[in-house]
């Protein structure tokens, strides 16, 4: 073993500890991200995309220049806000910088609603949120 690797017996012994110490980062890693995934899915909600929201998202795309994908995407949230009695504030979450359209924050806003740029700052809001 020593020959082949230069590893030897002690030394491999002398590892043993790390992992144990790897397998306990990975549970806490794993706990943490269920722990986001539940956050997220308490504070969410799951969005439909019907034929008359697939339209607008037509008319956005060339109005904000947006891709396809994100067209839809946008369309379904406004959509979604618009037809939401819950008192906001609101956050449109994404790192997707096609949305930094003072258009597109100016439409959310009627809808108290933000455009937030990155999910880590999208969690503190959040956070900040009574409730949650």
């Amino acid at each position: 073993l020593v020959h082949q690797t230069g590893v030897t017996p002690d030394d491999a012994a002398s590892l043993e500890p790390l992992e144990s110490v790897l397998a306990q980062v990975s549970q806490r890693e794993t706990d943490r991200l269920i722990a986001v995934i539940e956050r997220l899915l308490a504070a969410s909600t799951s969005i439909q995309v019907d034929l008359p929201t697939y339209r607008a998202a037509l008319r956005y795309r060339s109005r904000y220049g947006l891709s396809e994908q994100d067209a839809i995407i946008y369309s379904a949230a406004i959509s979604h806000l618009s037809q939401n009695q819950s008192t906001g504030p609101h956050y449109f979450i994404s790192r997707d910088n096609d949305f930094d359209d003072p258009g597109v924050a100016a439409e959310l806003g009627r809808f108290d609603c933000s455009f937030v740029r990155s999910f880590n700052e999208g969690a503190l809001r959040l956070d900040q949120r009574p409730g949650l």
